[in-house]
C-alpha cells in the first residue's frame, strides 16, 4: 500500500513538473511573438499609419508574424509617434492530450512595444 502511495505521488510530481515546464514554454513562445510582431508591424506603420487600432497592411504583418511565431494576435494599436503595441496569446496544453478531454485550456500572454524610439 505504501508503494502504491509512493508512485502516485512521484506521478503526480512528475505530471506538475510537465505541466510548469509546457506553460513557460508558452509564456516564452507568447513574448518572442509579441517581439516579434510589434517590430515588424512598427516598421510596416513607419510613416505611414496614424494612431488608432492597427489596419490594412500593419494589421496583415502583425498578424503573419504573431502567427509564424506560434502565437496568435489578440491586439494591435499603433500609438502617436509610429510607436505599436501588439498583444500575442498561445494556447497551453496542460495534459498533453490534445483536444480531448482532459486538456485544460490555458492561454499565455504577452504584450509588446516598438516603434522609432525618438
Amino acid at each position: 500500500m505504501l508503494v502504491v502511495a509512493l508512485v502516485a505521488v512521484l506521478l503526480v510530481g512528475a505530471w506538475a513538473t510537465v505541466a510548469l515546464g509546457r506553460a513557460a514554454a508558452a509564456r516564452h513562445t507568447a513574448s518572442a511573438a509579441a517581439d516579434l510582431a510589434a517590430l515588424a508591424a512598427a516598421a510596416a506603420a513607419w510613416g505611414g499609419a496614424g494612431p488608432g487600432p492597427c489596419s490594412g497592411e500593419v494589421l496583415a504583418v502583425a498578424t503573419r508574424t504573431a502567427t509564424a511565431n506560434g502565437g496568435h494576435l489578440a491586439g494591435c494599436v499603433v500609438l502617436a509617434g509610429d510607436e505599436v503595441r501588439v498583444d500575442v496569446v498561445v494556447p497551453v496544453r496542460i495534459t498533453g492530450a490534445g483536444a480531448g478531454a482532459g486538456d485544460v485550456g490555458r492561454e499565455a500572454s504577452a504584450s509588446a512595444r516598438a516603434g522609432p524610439g525618438g
